[in-house]
């Protein structure tokens, strides 16, 4: 028979590698560690990637049909000494549930995009999804409106869903060389613009890293209001 003591002896040794491993998991030594799959400092952030390892912003959002809708974002092979339209490179992904998957490639920065349905841009209703992107190349829209006062501009686009491999999104362009994501609401669509790329970027670790030195600009920055068409509502400068 095993005396008590050695009972307790045994009892008290499974505790302590209990407590051993619970804590090497915790401080990063285990699977939720900063260099395992759910850390928060992944190497797919810094090198570009969906930006799931910052939180949800890598998720997609899934249109009722069933087709999930992503966008990821990379340094392009030559993204130079200063922010420009050839210094990232933006995919939208559109999958369906049964594993179809398309993909829209555009110069710049893209935002994750929202859905709106049923209504009419640029004389066509359907449902379509909406995103902005920061440092565009002009060239990959068909520019409805020119908003913008500066060659300092990024792009409020729409992609009909759902969209082909020869797509081209419908866009409105803006002052500011850096958007945020469009917000829509009360019928209508709110996005801010800014050319201060640290302030709008704070947290993007694919901008951070590909620019580490990166100077702020002091320009003035702006809140847009779209009708859900692309017609501006407002533009007002922010102090």
């Amino acid at each position: 028979m095993i005396s008590k003591k050695k009972v307790v002896f045994i009892l008290a040794a499974a505790m302590i590698l209990a407590s051993a491993v619970t804590f090497a998991m915790m401080s990063g030594g285990g699977m939720m560690g900063g260099g395992g799959m759910m850390g928060g400092g992944s190497m797919m952030t810094s090198a570009g990637g969906f930006g799931m390892m910052g939180g949800t912003a890598g998720g997609p959002i899934v249109s009722a049909e069933g087709t999930a809708y992503l966008t990821s974002m990379m340094p392009s092979t030559t993204p130079g000494t200063t922010p420009s339209s050839n210094s990232f490179v933006s995919h939208m992904m559109a999958v369906s549930a049964s594993g179809q998957q398309l993909k829209l490639s555009v110069g710049g920065m893209m935002s994750k995009p929202v859905f709106a349905n049923g209504i009419t841009v640029g004389g066509i209703t359907g449902n379509y999804a909406m995103a902005t992107v920061s440092l565009p190349k002009m060239t990959d829209y068909y520019i409805m409106h020119n908003y913008g006062t500066t060659t300092a501009q990024s792009v409020l686009f729409w992609m009909q869903r759902p969209f082909t491999a020869t797509s081209l999104p419908m866009a409105v362009s803006v002052d500011g060389s850096y958007a945020s994501q469009p917000v829509m609401a009360n019928n209508m669509v709110y996005v801010t613009t800014t050319n201060n790329g640290s302030a709008m970027m704070q947290g993007n670790d694919v901008f951070n890293n590909t620019f580490p030195s990166y100077t702020a600009s002091s320009n003035a920055s702006h809140l847009y209001v779209f009708k859900m068409d692309g017609t501006l509502v407002s533009n007002t400068v922010l102090q």
